[in-house]
């Protein structure tokens, strides 16, 4: 439960009272929302900070950005080695995603959102477009503990811009 001292309640109501001004297709939104401020009930102060979830910690930024680059490097190698494209069917190589039917895999989900809205791995939202993957697996993919594995796995070809047929194989245990 969110409890908001009188300081912050006049911070957001006076914030809502700009957003009268500068936002009319929305002015009665704003009054509600500066009524339930000025109630100071703490059910509904609740409804301002329901956004803000728990961030990951930098251990699991970490971990999705390592997964997220070994899957890049691994289908920019199909994209330039003819052998691995003879060799592999792009769904068989493209990342599967996370399963946002888990709670920790949803929050995973969020911060790869987050990566392609700034911009960062848009071959897998270009992927995506064309239908080639999808970020929610629904459980279909790698566990989290199957996707370490394969990090373990990838860990003797670091800093490889491609990877070979032979590599492949062993990294994702084909």
């Amino acid at each position: 439960m969110v409890k908001l001292n009188k300081e912050t309640r006049l911070i957001l109501y006076n914030q809502y009272e700009i957003l009268k001004k500068l936002d009319s297709g929305n002015v009665q939104d704003y009054e509600e929302y500066q009524d339930k401020i000025l109630s100071g009930h703490e059910m509904f102060l609740d409804e301002f900070t329901v956004a803000f979830e728990e961030g990951l910690n930098y251990q699991e930024c970490q971990f999705i950005n390592n997964i997220l680059s070994l899957y890049r490097t691994i289908y920019y190698s199909y994209k330039k080695d003819e052998e691995v494209r003879e060799s592999f069917e792009l769904s068989d190589l493209v990342f599967k995603g996370f399963d946002g039917n888990d709670e920790t895999e949803m929050k995973y989900l969020g911060y790869y959102e987050l990566l392609t809205d700034l911009g960062r791995f848009q071959e897998f939202s270009e992927l995506e477009k064309e239908g080639h993957l999808t970020m929610n697996s629904h459980g279909m993919g790698p566990s989290l503990e199957g996707l370490r594995k394969i990090l373990e796995r990838s860990e003797e070809y670091e800093h490889q811009d491609v990877y070979t047929v032979e590599q492949i194989r062993y990294i994702l245990n084909k």
